[in-house]
């Protein structure tokens, strides 16, 4: 029996860019809504991110009125006011909202028309 013996050399001709930073395609890029760009080019806002080796944005935004703490860590919650009027699944009411887990809740959600931009009550 003959056994054929060949050899392939394989060569990377990849041509994937990093997101941000030294091997984006721009180099230098920053990544959007300014978080950090880590080591390896990639955008987050946790610590693999935003600490050693961290290319730009790396300080944590400043914190601003009432909250003295690290902004990333905020859980906001969104309401629909109007969903007390929708039927089935899709109704919720105020103890509904998991008010232990937010650190702050927006309730200023209205119904606008789309034609005249005026706040009128939703037609569901």
């Amino acid at each position: 029996m003959e056994i054929a013996v060949m050899e392939k050399v394989c060569v990377s001709n990849c041509l994937a860019k990093a997101e941000c930073g030294k091997g984006a395609e721009t180099l230098g890029s920053t990544c959007p809504l300014n978080v950090c760009c880590g080591a390896w080019g990639y955008c987050g806002t946790l610590e693999a991110y935003c600490g050693t080796g961290c290319q730009s944005n790396c300080n944590q935004p400043a914190a601003s009125g009432h909250n003295k703490g690290d902004v990333r860590k905020l859980v906001i919650g969104y309401w629909e006011a109007w969903s007390l009027t929708r039927r089935g699944c899709a109704g919720r009411s105020v103890d509904d909202i998991p008010v232990d887990s937010l650190t702050h809740l927006n309730v200023a959600f209205a119904y606008i028309t789309p034609d005249t931009f005026v706040r009128s009550p939703p037609t569901r």
